[in-house]
Formats: structure tokens, sequence, C-alpha cells
């Protein structure tokens, strides 16, 4: 594709000695003809700046004098004097060859009328560094010609200056029309900064915390819910054992008092509920024994069980004819 930009010795020596090429397919040919008919309709409109890309793609598409030719008019149109400059250069050379001169002539007298009004911009690299390449725009400028005046097109354009191992130099120019003449000097390209290499981190060894012991919330609420609940039944043990003893001695009012086995009905009747109560109340001190018992084993075996030591408890009940109770031996 023909490049606005840089124009003069870095694009002439490949536009004007660039031969014509023909087009590889049929719809190659047929998209450069609607490409044409569109920049045509464009540039009659006055609208050059969407006419001159699609010129450039249809002489892509196929290479034809008549094409560059009115690509050249439409970069001139559009104030993009060293493009057209190029082109119409490029059409001269072409035709002559061709054998079209009077088409060569008019490309020449009109390369020559635009030669005097076109900028140029002269790009210095005092310290040039192995690999530097220099970009004005989209085009790369050639080491070649670095320190030579160039034929530009006016407008704002950025010059970028790269290395490796460097750091990326760049610049915003303004070019302006009318002749103007510009130059820019590239400045030592800095080296790339380093990293300091990081210090080593010490590590340290992770800490390993046991997990808690399996169990260890849960174990100790049942525990003391168990020592609750059996102290409970001891309680209620005490309390049948005390109605039972109040219920004998109502008995006793109604029995003879030489022989208590002599009883009338009510004291034989409140003799067998003595006899029941007391019964319960060993169910309860030995059922409430035992459950206590068990709660204590449960919050000591918890409290114990990451130790080496084994709690061992063992529960005794203790029934006498007053009185009914367990003892709790154990080794810790």
């Amino acid at each position: 594709m023909l490049k606005e930009g840089v124009c003069g010795a870095l694009l002439s020596c490949t536009l004007l000695f660039a031969q014509p090429t023909v087009a590889q397919t049929a719809a190659d040919k047929a998209a450069a003809q609607v490409l044409f008919d569109a920049a045509r309709k464009l540039f009659k409109a006055g609208d050059y700046a969407g006419a001159c890309p699609k010129f450039a793609e249809s002489y892509d598409l196929e290479e034809t004098l008549g094409t560059l030719l009115n690509l050249a008019r439409c970069y001139e149109s559009d104030g993009k004097l060293a493009s057209a400059w190029v082109s119409y250069n490029q059409v001269a050379m072409q035709s002559k060859s061709a054998g079209e001169l009077k088409r060569a002539k008019f490309a020449s007298r009109k390369a020559a009328d635009l030669k005097p009004q076109l900028s140029t911009l002269t790009v210095e690299v005092p310290e040039p560094v192995e690999g530097m390449t220099v970009r004005f725009g989209d085009d790369q400028i050639p080491r070649a010609v670095w320190g030579s005046s160039l034929p530009v097109d006016a407008g704002q354009r950025t010059i970028v200056a790269e290395a490796p191992g460097k750091q990326t130099w760049r610049s915003s120019i303004t070019i302006e029309g009318g002749a103007a003449a510009a130059t820019v000097t590239i400045a030592a390209l800095e080296d790339v900064a380093v990293a300091p290499a990081a210090a080593p981190v010490e590590t340290k060894p992770d800490v390993v915390v046991p997990p808690p012991h399996e169990g260890s919330l849960l174990m100790p609420v049942l525990g003391w819910v168990g020592v609750g609940v059996g102290l409970a039944g001891v309680g209620a043990g005490v309390a049948l054992r005390v109605m039972a003893l109040n219920k004998d001695s109502e008995s006793a009012d109604n029995c003879l008092p030489t022989d208590d086995t002599q009883c009338n009905a009510t004291g034989v009747a409140l003799r067998d509920e003595a006899r029941s109560l007391e019964l319960g109340s060993l169910i309860a001190f030995i059922a409430g024994g035992v459950v206590t018992a068990a709660g204590v084993v449960v919050v000591v075996l918890d409290a114990t069980s990451d130790g080496e030591q084994t709690a061992q408890l063992t529960v005794v009940p203790s029934v006498g004819p007053d009185l009914a109770g367990f003892a709790i031996e154990g080794r810790f």
C-alpha cells in the first residue's frame, strides 16, 4: 500500500522504480474497480480524506497508471504535497516506460510544480547504537538517510527511536506547510534500568499446631450434663427416702405399740406406700449415682486424654436401712 508521511529519499526510491504488476485474480480486479469508483465519487464530493485511502487500496489490488494518477491528484488536493510529489514522479516514470509520453509530460510538470512547496524534515542521530531504529509516524527511516533532508507531508507526527537494551525515546513534532524545514535531534538513548536482585528471603520452618483433641468441646459438655442429670436423680432419691420415712412414721399411729406388724387397714396402706417410696428412692439413688459417675468419667477422661496417665473410676452403690447412696473410687 502507498503510505503517507516520509517521502523523498525515503519513499521515492521504492515508488519511482516500482514496476506495475498484474492483479492476481479477477476478484482483485473487481474489488479494485469498486474501490476506484467509490474513491472517484468521494473525490468529486470534496471528501479527499475519504477518497485517498480508497485510491491507494485500489492501486494495491491492480496497479494501473490511471489509478496512480488519480491518487496523486487526491493527495495534492488534500494538502499532502510530499505524497503527491512522489506519486506524480512514479506516474511520469512508468508512463515514459509505457510510451505514454503525454501523460509522462503532465506528471513530470506537476511534480516539478510541487517540489518548491515541499516541507522537509532532517533527523539527526549524533549517537547511534547497534540495532537502533527510527520511525516517523508509521514509516521507518532507513539509517542511510539519517541526517538528510527528507520531503514530508505537513501535519503532526511522532518520532520514535528504539534499540535493544535502551529506553525508548519519543518526541512529537508538527511539520508546517509552505516549504517549512524542521530538524529533530535524537538524544542519546539511555540504558534500561536493571532492577537489583532481590535479597534472599529467610524462610522459617512452618510451626505445626496439633489439631485440638477430637470432641474436646462436645465431650465435656456431655459429661457435665450427665453429672447434672445424675445429681438430679440423687436428689430425687433423697426426696423419696424422706417421703418414705414420713409414711412409715404415720403408719405407726395405726399399729399396736407393742407389735408394729399388727396394723389396721390405714396402717397397712401407709406401710405399703412407704415400702414403694423406699424402692423408688433406692432406684433413683442407684441410677443417679451411675449417671453422675459416668459424667465425671467423661469429663476426667477428656481432660487427661492427651496425657500418659489413664483415669480409672469405680462406682460403688451403698444401701442401708436408713440411707441409700453410692461411692466413687478412682485413680488418676
